[in-house]
């Protein structure tokens, strides 16, 4: 891999650093990648909590879209920020019922409103993280406990696979899922800072178009009641790195991780990643996210459904 890149024509607040990928070892021919965040039985004769290795890329430039974020698309590039603010502010957002009651309907309500074909939406997650956490592969926690914030995850990954999709949508979607999958299936995440600006720990994001999707390696994530699959990226050259300096809480960014229409971008990487330069005495990342399915009726034939259906 190439150690240095060019800086010339950066801005000031555009970046250069090493972001974490998954490395391809041989163990992955025997067996496939997983993280687990269950007790382990003391007996058991595996205690592997996970079988990942990482290595860091080059180094890459992460350029900051602030200012031009109308050049930036969904179906285009895989993400799209917005001007979004939330009636939840500060400590409301640290309320279970409120989040449930407030926060994934205005979720459910904006994909209605700015998505194309949003006839059936199901919300089916959301995670507070935070900075000063530690979010090592395979630490053991409560993933049953809403409140509990993790730690950002400083690993270029996409949150799902096409089996993992599948399963999302056998679960929340039972008998219904196969009239479901005749149209459109997207999965779309929102991702917002909660309170003071970032300026630790921004979220990174990959233009779609330019990493090829085989680089995407299946990891069985092994979480209470669901075993889900995300998608692990391998290096590739060419990829495009974008972020949004000081993002604020009404400047959510939107992004793909599974489209079936293959006439547009399907999915962005992500990754939180740690800037070259923090201004001392910075407050620490705090953030929000949201998950949910959204369905086309190819026929037209349903009216619209909301549904908020989580894992808990």
């Amino acid at each position: 891999m190439p150690g240095t890149i060019s800086t010339v024509g950066l801005r000031a607040t555009d970046d250069c650093v090493q972001l974490n990928y998954l490395k391809w070892i041989a163990l992955y021919e025997k067996e496939l990648p997983f993280q687990t965040f269950l007790p382990i039985p003391p007996d058991a004769i595996d205690q592997r909590r996970h079988n990942l290795v990482q290595e860091e890329g080059p180094p890459q430039v992460i350029e900051d879209i602030r200012g031009r974020e109308n050049e930036f698309h969904l179906d285009v590039h895989g993400f799209q920020f917005f001007q979004h603010a939330s009636a939840l502010q500060g400590g409301s957002l640290y309320d279970k019922a409120a989040i449930k009651g407030i926060y994934l309907q205005e979720f459910a309500k904006f994909l209605q409103d700015n998505l194309d074909g949003a006839d059936h939406i199901v919300v089916f997650d959301w995670r507070l993280r935070k900075a000063t956490m530690n979010e090592k592969a395979g630490r053991l926690m409560d993933y049953t406990d809403k409140l509990q914030r993790v730690g950002p995850t400083p690993r270029v990954h996409v949150d799902c696979t096409d089996a993992g999709l599948m399963r999302r949508i056998e679960s929340h979607c039972g008998k219904k899922a196969w009239k479901l999958l005749r149209g459109r299936v997207r999965m779309i995440n929102m991702w917002r800072p909660v309170g003071a600006p970032i300026v630790d720990c921004p979220l990174a994001l990959c233009d779609g178009r330019s990493y090829p999707n085989e680089g995407i390696v299946g990891v069985n994530m092994h979480k209470p009641g669901f075993l889900g699959v995300s998608g692990a990226a391998t290096y590739r050259e060419g990829m495009k790195w974008y972020y949004m300096n000081r993002q604020q809480d009404d400047e959510p960014v939107v992004f793909k991780n599974f489209d079936s229409d293959e006439t547009v971008t399907p999915l962005t990487l992500h990754t939180a990643f740690y800037q070259s330069s923090i201004p001392p005495h910075s407050a620490p990342r705090e953030s929000i996210e949201a998950r949910a399915l959204v369905f086309t009726d190819p026929l037209g034939e349903e009216s619209v459904d909301i549904r908020v259906e989580l894992d808990e």
